[in-house]
């Protein structure tokens, strides 16, 4: 939706059933975690560009976005922040 969409990303998350709003959240942070506590970050990306859990589109490109955020480990976590970054990087 990000992608096919001119509106900003809280604009479409508002629009979401609050299930759906929830698993995305916990996807997404799933994936910040996973970035956050990652003990070989190098291998980690590899192995997710190969088995397409990265990528540079799509949903991919959201994990991966999430992953790296989380790979920063100064940051807490913030969905909004993911999105917007997604949203820049589709648009771009």
């Amino acid at each position: 939706m990000i992608k096919k969409d001119n509106r900003k990303p809280q604009d479409l998350i508002r629009e979401l059933s609050r299930d759906d709003k929830k698993l995305l959240t916990t996807k997404v942070k799933d994936y910040f975690e996973e970035g956050r506590n990652c003990p070989n970050m190098i291998q980690y990306t590899i192995n997710a560009l190969q088995d397409g859990r990265f990528s540079a589109k799509g949903s991919g490109a959201l994990q991966l976005i999430a992953f790296l955020y989380g790979a920063e480990r100064s940051a807490s976590f913030d969905l909004f922040k993911i999105l917007d970054e997604l949203a820049n990087q589709e648009a771009g």
